[in-house]
């Protein structure tokens, strides 16, 4: 995948989740709570009262969470971690490298 390539991520697992279902969501969840992710990437568009109990397990455990408010190509979900994630001195030295 493009995505995980440019990222340099050994693995990349993408979960679904049909608007109005919330099983998947309780899916993920459990995973962030065992360890799974590293870091938990969350389009925007999905944000519901079905995805509270994920984001809570994120921020209760410390997974970094990652909202793509735009998309997920690979421009948007860089962008969306440099802002996020990257502290801010950091961000402006990556940029002039």
């Amino acid at each position: 995948m493009k995505l995980q390539k440019l990222l340099e991520l050994d693995e990349l697992d993408w979960a679904t989740v049909e608007r109005g279902a919330s099983g998947a969501f309780g899916r993920i969840e459990e995973r962030v709570k065992h360890g799974t992710y590293d870091v938990v990437l969350f389009l925007a568009g999905y944000t519901s009262h079905k995805s509270v109990p994920l984001l809570k397990a994120c921020k209760a455990i410390g997974v970094p969470l990652v909202y793509l408010p735009r998309g997920y190509s690979a421009a948007q979900v860089v962008h969306a971690i440099q802002e996020q994630l990257v502290p801010a001195s950091s961000a402006g030295a990556a940029q002039r490298a």
